[in-house]
């Protein structure tokens, strides 16, 4: 295993982070139509206000410090100075546990108050029982950037996994335990379950944080001892004042940008409900049925859009950095042009997929519980709005202008909030407002952030052109898959009609689809073997492609 961890190159880091990601979104879909059958739409909505208030909560205590500790170490690398990357990870803990133990006392003691805020009493022992998770995270993110910093994904990817199984398991098992436990003492079996689904939470995030420190002070000890010794880096030593100063130069921006980047969620969790009961006229119960539909069945499957979004630009991060702090600005904007074009290449076939399946892979999810796919089918394209803000805020961030775009996102959230308070309470509207708002909230501050990269660099570090291949031949994809669905769903049909018959046409409609897709890029050169492997998956995918016969020829004159 310690090979494999410590000769993974940098430019894989993209397929192995967005691997682990993928696999940890459907690992997090598993448990939800066991969750959705004992607690139904109502629960999924207490579940979920829990839930966003303590991403809130993880995302402002870890203060951005992963992504900054990654830029900081992997400067240092490029330099020689193994001795500081020691020194950026000690004070980076320092912060880390401080925020870990104060998130969690907040949190732990202030659960009533916050449950009142979000209108949602039933949310009070789920975030008692969550609290613990705090101390957990804070180990793990700044393992995470240290990792990352040295262009090493795979203790970040093997961590995610680790907590996403045990998440899983556990959610399941003790929703099941809590909800009984509430039934048979005749109390809200709900909260009860919310609080079993919290505990799941905690077990994953002390796993994944035990598995770090294994590797940091067992698996890689003697590596990192030998950087020590034998570093040849003679300039000038880092003082642990100016980490600090450093570290708060980029985390107030973080924070910030955590801020303004969870406030779609924050928005809608406090406005939602209160608006369809006194704008739309919808009952508490059938509000919050609602907002169990649209942060489940719609947010849970737009999490899949953007899976590949966050290992991106955590990848590119470093990458991009050490160009830019060399002044390679050839290799900079190559490494940037390069990673949009991933993106779209490996995006936009998704969102295309979850639209034109939209309620057959909502069913595969919730079984019959499919009352989300008007909204998936509106929503999802705005996942690839998401994207761009996300990579333009890690472009921004490799410049050393990390304010710019969490000031720009709070410029898009006030016209979230204007969307919300506009669209949510006409009834026709309802549910729909918020991802209308969404989007608007996201083309503005992707505008915003393209005006000041291209004045930094004094060019361009995107063309509109890399669209173009990856957006048509997913349409494409989108409508053969559908087509595919209905014929071997109506087949199956005959033999038998349900969620079996279901669940089969979808999963081949998915395989073919991707064959499909792929045939058209690669026949055209839209895409390349080369660019194909660094995809999540990507050898396998290209291993398959290999064995097409109408695909051999093309392939191998690329090899050649």
């Amino acid at each position: 295993m310690k090979e494999r961890l410590t000769q993974q190159s940098s430019s894989r880091g993209f397929s192995v982070l967005g691997t682990a990601s993928i696999l940890c979104k459907v690992l997090a879909l598993i448990y939800l139509p066991i969750q959705t059958a004992i607690v139904g739409d109502l629960g999924n909505g207490i579940f979920s206000t829990g839930y966003r208030l303590y991403m809130l909560i993880y995302s402002l205590s870890n203060v951005g410090l992963p992504i900054v500790i990654s830029k900081f170490v992997s400067e240092q690398i490029a330099h020689g100075d193994y001795k500081g990357t020691r020194k950026i990870l000690r004070s980076a803990f320092t912060i880390l546990l401080s925020l870990g133990v104060l998130s969690t006392l907040i949190t732990f003691f202030g659960a009533g108050f916050f449950a009142d805020i979000y209108n949602q009493k039933r949310a009070t022992l789920m975030l008692m029982t969550i609290a613990p998770a705090f101390l957990f995270t804070a180990v793990s993110c700044g393992l995470r950037g240290y990792y990352q910093g040295r262009q090493n994904m795979l203790p970040t990817a093997f961590s995610q996994i680790i907590e996403q199984v045990l998440n899983t398991i556990f959610t399941v098992v003790f929703v099941y335990m809590m909800f009984n436990i509430g039934k048979a003492k005749s109390t809200d079996a709900i909260a009860y379950a919310a609080a079993g689904s919290s505990l799941g939470t905690v077990i994953g995030a002390m796993a994944a944080a035990f598995f770090l420190l294994y590797l940091f002070f067992v698996v890689f000890k003697k590596q990192r001892h030998s950087e020590y010794k034998h570093q040849l880096y003679s300039g000038p030593e880092l003082e642990t004042k100016y980490i600090y100063l450093q570290m708060l130069k980029y985390a107030v921006p973080a924070i910030i940008s955590t801020i303004a980047t969870c406030a779609i969620d924050q928005i809608d969790n406090i406005t939602f409900t209160r608006l369809l009961e006194q704008g739309a006229n919808y009952t508490h119960d059938q509000a919050n049925s609602m907002y169990g539909i649209y942060s489940y069945q719609y947010q849970r499957l737009f999490t899949l859009a953007i899976a590949f979004t966050t290992p991106l630009v955590t990848a590119m991060i470093p990458a991009i950095s050490s160009a830019f702090s060399v002044d390679n600005l050839k290799l900079f904007k190559h490494r940037v042009h390069d990673n949009y074009k991933l993106i779209y290449i490996i995006m936009l076939p998704c969102i295309a997929g979850l639209t034109f399946l939209a309620k057959p892979i909502i069913t595969v999810v919730f079984v019959h519980n499919n009352s989300g796919e008007g909204l998936v089918i509106l929503g999802t394209w705005t996942a690839i709005f998401m994207a761009i803000s996300y990579i333009q805020s890690g472009i921004l961030i490799a410049i050393g202008k990390p304010i710019i775009a969490p000031v720009n996102t709070i410029i898009g959230m006030a016209a979230k909030v204007l969307c919300n308070l506009v669209l949510i309470p006409i009834h026709s509207v309802n549910i729909y407002g918020a991802i209308i708002g969404n989007a608007v909230a996201w083309i503005i501050a992707i505008i915003l952030n393209q005006i000041f990269i291209n004045r930094s660099i004094n060019g361009t570090v995107h063309s509109a052109r890399l669209l173009l291949l990856p957006a048509s031949f997913s349409m494409i994809m989108g409508i053969c898959c559908l087509l595919i669905y209905k014929l071997i769903y109506f087949l199956l049909a005959l033999i038998h009609k349900g969620v079996i018959a279901n669940d089969i046409a979808v999963v081949t409609a998915v395989l073919v689809g991707i064959v499909i897709y792929f045939t058209l890029m690669i026949k055209v050169g839209g895409t390349k073997a080369e660019e194909i492997s660094r995809l999540p998956m990507g050898s396998k995918i290209l291993k398959l492609l290999r064995k097409l016969p109408f695909l051999q020829s093309n392939l191998q004159k690329e090899a050649a």
